[in-house]
């Protein structure tokens, strides 16, 4: 077992009535491969993504990783440094650093230069690694915050819109490279656009703040 949701959901206060986003889903992840929640803008898939990915703990429920009950925050921030990778709708690049500074620290300063050089130019950014972030274009600097994220072969790989950014051409090469990495990763991508999905992916759909997979 790697990656369990047993009877999560999240809430909240508005006013004096409670909102459920999500109610009370289970999900197990235990293969490689990609993995696909989907559903309309509102309905929760990027809330149940950052439940996943031990940045908002649940209300309800809880998240199991490797065995272990990821229930206080000091085992949340070691298991995403650790094990976990992130893609973010937003870039949160280091603004003073340069690309290859950045991806560095996705490592932790274990990979080499050449490492990351081979990954940047599987991204198409090779020629920007010494830039800064307000020196590139928004799409670029998504490529960047990729790579950061896919450098120390995390795990699992979560992607919140992950092509939001990106031109089609571009789009397509970050679904690939998901693709490879999910031979050796979990990749969980939450999207409401599924016009690049393969058919091979497991889908997910949220649906009434539960989660039907799809066959």
């Amino acid at each position: 077992m790697k990656l369990k949701a047993e009877n999560i959901s999240m809430e909240y206060k508005d006013g004096e009535k409670t909102k459920k986003i999500i109610d009370g889903v289970d999900l197990c992840f235990e293969k490689n491969g990609i993995n696909v929640l989907v559903g309309p803008s509102g309905s929760g898939k990027s809330t149940l993504l950052y439940m996943l990915a031990a940045l908002r703990r649940p209300t309800g429920g809880k998240l199991v990783f490797n065995g272990k009950n990821i229930e206080n925050d000091r085992l949340a921030e070691r298991t995403r440094a650790e094990d976990f990778g992130f893609i973010f709708q937003r870039h949160f690049l280091i603004p003073y650093l340069t690309v290859m500074e950045n991806v560095r620290l996705g490592s932790e300063d274990k990979a080499d230069d050449k490492e990351i050089m081979s990954l940047l130019e599987r991204l198409s950014i090779a020629d920007l690694a010494n830039k800064k972030p307000y020196q590139m274009s928004g799409g670029q600097c998504q490529r960047a915050a990729i790579a950061r994220a896919l450098i120390k072969k995390p795990e699992v790989i979560f992607a919140d819109e992950p092509t939001a950014a990106l031109d089609h051409e571009n789009a397509e090469n970050i679904y690939s490279l998901l693709r490879e990495c999910s031979e050796e990763s979990i990749v969980i991508i939450a999207t409401h656009d599924t016009s690049l999905l393969s058919g091979d992916e497991n889908i997910y759909r949220i649906v009434d703040r539960k989660v039907v997979r799809e066959a």
